[in-house]
């Protein structure tokens, strides 16, 4: 059967076959306009905003704060921070500090304008930058009121440049696949939540230090985000995990087993860091009200990116 699709230089496509004149001159445009890119040095930075300016509510400015639990100890970074209303209202309202970046060089003045009126010029700073480009590495909390376009194009320099626990408040538009942990409606408005996870996808070798001394056994983990399934292989035994959750950087899970009759449920509490995973776990019978033991557990993942 002939394919339906003709390749580029086919004589039935554009001017390919009309005329060699026309393609050659095609060609010279292109080596000429090639040349004229080099001789500027490649690509200018970019001066033009991704979205257009749309100022976010006063309510919902303190919402999304709110939400992301913003506090002293937090540094907020608001992307596309239009007239620097949130990255105002962190400082002044939440005691954070605060870094607003846009792109529109007027914007960016009235930002700095505002925020020496509203006396936290000494808190906040404003960059006149491409979002994409700005470097995001010390914010706790990232804000936005952008597109959803541009949100999901956000998510792998989240991941890159936030720690595992930031938090990621979004004006009306969500992240795609990444579901949100909270949302909320203000008025008409609607305030997406996020809480960075930490990466916890792989092989874990796990140590339970129980009365009888240590147990060893093996965590597999499945992660989408926050999302993740997996099992645990421990005393000759591999049983799925349940009631599974992430957040940030802390991590639950549980598995049930079953021997002489009774179901032994074990629950398991932990805090992810740099390739560990150190907790507590709660072991008993299903049918017991009171916990058998409480052990303490680590974990070490194989081969640590």
């Amino acid at each position: 059967m002939n394919s339906p699709v003709k390749p580029f230089f086919h004589p039935d496509n554009c001017f390919c076959g009309r005329s060699y004149r026309t393609w050659a001159l095609f060609l010279m445009l292109m080596v000429f306009l090639g040349v004229a890119f080099a001789c500027t040095g490649g690509p200018r930075p970019k001066t033009d905003p991704d979205v257009p300016y749309l100022p976010t509510p006063a309510n919902v400015v303190y919402e999304m704060l709110r939400l992301a639990s913003v506090s002293e100890n937090d540094t907020v970074y608001d992307l596309g921070c239009g007239d620097g209303r949130v990255v105002i209202a962190a400082a002044r309202d939440f005691n954070a500090r605060a870094v607003g970046v846009e792109i529109d060089a007027e914007l960016v003045e009235k930002s700095i304008t505002n925020a020496a009126r509203e006396g936290v010029s000494g808190k906040v700073r404003f960059l006149r930058e491409d979002i994409f480009r700005a470097d995001i590495r010390d914010a706790q909390v990232v804000t936005l009121y952008l597109l959803p376009g541009v949100n999901v194009l956000l998510i792998p320099k989240l991941f890159a440049e936030l720690k595992p626990g930031a938090r990621i408040v979004s004006h009306m538009h969500d992240m795609g696949d990444w579901l949100p942990d909270k949302t909320v409606r203000v008025g008409d408005s609607t305030v997406y939540l996020w809480v960075l996870p930490a990466d916890i996808d792989g092989t874990w070798d796990v140590i339970v230090h129980g009365t009888g001394g240590p147990a060893s056994g093996t965590l597999s983990f499945s992660q989408s985000f926050q999302v993740f399934h997996g099992t645990i292989f421990i005393n000759g035994k591999k049983v799925r995990l349940y009631d599974t959750n992430l957040n940030g950087t802390g991590i639950s899970f549980s598995s049930k087993s079953r021997a002489a009759g009774v179901t032994q449920i074990t629950s398991f509490q932990g805090v992810v860091k740099d390739g560990t995973i150190e907790g507590q776990l709660v072991s008993g019978s299903k049918d017991s009200k009171e916990a058998v033991a409480l052990y303490r557990w680590t974990a070490k993942r194989r081969n640590v990116r």
